[in-house]
């Protein structure tokens, strides 16, 4: 009796579909780039038509530009004191920064021109990237990790 019971558990469950078999929606995965920036010290512009960064900053500045204010645009700070600059853009300097910048369109600058400072940082957007400095490597869509160049260089991403 427990065979036929267990058997025909096993046929109802392989005939009948289930919700878990409906195919899944998903949202667009959209055309972004990865950007990965490692002990970088220089200064390192990101502008995003839409995406997202984080990382931290060890001695250094972040100024945080979000022209359209949207309510989309989510930016956290940790670490450092915000000051405001004027209606869309506030910097916050300091040692043992942590940031992240998520969703609308934003710019922000990452300056770690001091001796030892290190600009670590992971983003996924469509926009450009602008690098110059001293010691640090970069990596766009986890390519080989590229030494941050001397004098100013801009990179499209997305």
């Amino acid at each position: 009796m427990r065979f036929l019971t267990i058997s025909l558990a096993l046929v109802t469950l392989a005939i009948v579909p289930s919700a878990g078999a409906a195919p899944l929606q998903r949202e667009p995965t959209g055309n972004g780039s990865q950007l990965g920036l490692y002990a970088g010290h220089g200064t390192a512009i990101v502008k995003s038509d839409d995406g997202a960064i984080l990382g931290t900053l060890y001695k250094g500045t972040i100024v945080v530009r979000d022209p359209l204010r949207g309510a989309r645009t989510v930016v956290s700070t940790s670490g450092c004191k915000r000051k405001r600059i004027d209606a869309i853009t506030f910097s916050c300097a300091g040692r043992n920064i942590s940031f992240s910048v998520v969703n609308g369109s934003w710019k922000v600058t990452l300056r770690g021109n001091r001796l030892g400072s290190r600009i670590n940082a992971s983003a996924v957007v469509s926009g450009w990237l602008r690098l110059q400095g001293t010691a640090g490597k970069f990596a766009i869509d986890n390519g080989r990790k590229r030494v941050w160049p001397h004098t100013w260089r801009t990179f499209v991403l997305g």
